[in-house]
């Protein structure tokens, strides 16, 4: 398992630079965009709320085509085993914070879960929403972006 620190530290810059770029489109196309690591964030008036929608899905399917942004995940079977092995070794991170927090489902029950199973699920019932920020940059709840 690769270094959490780093992994979280990358999924950070790699989020930034997706908001950035959707913010910086919705500018050029007229709209009022902020980006941060957690999202981007845009100001209209409710008259314009179509309108940005569908500027916002210009920009990300342009920005998907130009290989600026990279595409949604396929949510295959692959992907799925894949999250689990990460909720996995974020378990045993989470754990060694201190965290006590329940054993996963088997693979099998994981798989056909509608709702997967995480443990960052568990401990924002046990300590609040707040706790998220504390523990993602050692502990990250996202797998690597692919291609990173």
């Amino acid at each position: 398992m690769e270094d959490f620190a780093e992994i979280a530290e990358e999924n950070a810059q790699t989020s930034l630079e997706i908001h950035e770029a959707i913010a910086a489109c919705l500018r050029e196309a007229g709209f009022q965009a902020t980006a941060s690591v957690d999202g981007y964030e845009t100001v209209v008036m409710p008259a314009q709320r179509d309108a940005l929608e569908e500027a916002t899905y210009r920009c990300e399917q342009s920005l998907i085509e130009d290989g600026t942004i990279p595409p949604p995940e396929e949510f295959t079977t692959e992907t799925k085993i894949r999250n689990y092995e990460w909720d996995r070794a974020a378990l045993r991170c989470l754990r060694q914070l201190g965290y006590e927090l329940s054993d996963p489902p088997s693979l099998d029950v994981y798989l056909d879960q509608e709702v997967p199973w995480s443990p960052f699920e568990e401990l924002v019932q046990q300590e609040g929403p707040g706790v998220l920020a504390g523990v993602e940059r050692r502990c990250p709840q996202l797998p690597p972006y692919p291609g990173r």
